[in-house]
């Protein structure tokens, strides 16, 4: 192919009918396409029929003192209670039931987690160390987990142990059994769905909510959250996110458009798709 030369100070390019057409064909391609998406972010924007989501529901929490003095050294079997109990956090106790290895091992106490969105079938070590009181956060709404606090024994007393199973406050439009539910099964497919209900129902947002909930299986109020967090990007990031599946466009919704959509759902932010 001819290469551009310098004419009048500017470039002589190549005539469509010449060399340089499938360049000049994927440009107008590309412009027409890019018109069209800010078009449609325009006109979605400017929609009369939007979907806005309900309040959610304001968080609860609920506290109790420990029914037993967890620093009192004792040699009865050992007791786990719960002493607050919320959305997303839970406060435990227990006897020092272990005070006799104190000075034997670094850490006496060993508390574990069944953790449903992690492996049901698994416990998880959340905590090793002296303490007889804890606060474990970052838990999911609307969520049974169980505790088991052991012995780590110097003499193998491996079976002493206390358990209590915990069951989180419901939090936002999301934060009940069947939406969390939803949001585990299809946390692989769950953003790539949501695109794909935005893009075929562009001027529609009850279209757009229905498809959702059909898709992800989200019900129409927690859906209601991610059509807020759609209209929320193209307001703010209409420029970043011309090219949707750019970097610049996740970290402009991220910025200015999740935490809403965190507060609107009840869900934390580490619970939403990649």
């Amino acid at each position: 192919p001819t290469e551009p030369r310098a004419q009048q100070g500017g470039w002589l390019r190549a005539p469509c009918g010449g060399p340089g057409r499938c360049r000049c064909v994927l440009l107008a391609l590309s412009l027409a396409a890019n018109l069209a998406l800010a078009l449609a972010l325009a006109l979605i924007a400017k929609s009369s029929n939007a979907v806005a989501p309900s309040a959610p529901p304001s968080p609860n929490a609920s506290f109790s003192t420990c029914p037993f003095d967890p620093a009192a050294m004792t040699g009865d079997a050992p007791e786990l209670a719960v002493t607050g109990l919320g959305s997303t956090f839970t406060s435990l106790c227990w006897t020092d039931f272990a005070h006799d290895d104190r000075g034997l091992v670094a850490t006496p106490y060993e508390l574990y987690l069944v953790d449903p969105w992690m492996d049901a079938a698994r416990q998880h070590l959340v905590y090793a160390g002296r303490a007889t009181t804890i606060n474990v956060t970052d838990l999911l709404p609307a969520t049974r987990y169980g505790f088991q606090v052991r012995r780590n024994s110097a003499s193998n007393q491996a079976d002493e142990a206390a358990a209590v199973d915990v069951t989180t406050h419901h939090l936002g439009l999301c934060g009940n059994p069947s939406d969390v539910a939803a949001y585990h099964a299809t946390k692989s497919t769950m953003k790539s769905d949501i695109q794909k209900c935005m893009i075929a129902h562009a001027f529609s947002d009850d279209k757009i909510q229905h498809c959702i909930s059909h898709r992800v299986g989200l019900s129409p109020p927690c859906a209601a959250c991610w059509v807020a967090e759609a209209h929320c990007t193209i307001k703010e990031c209409w420029n970043e996110c011309l090219t949707p599946t750019s970097q610049a466009c996740k970290d402009c919704s991220e910025a200015r458009c999740f935490p809403a959509c965190v507060a609107c759902s009840g869900m934390p932010r580490w619970s939403f798709p990649p």
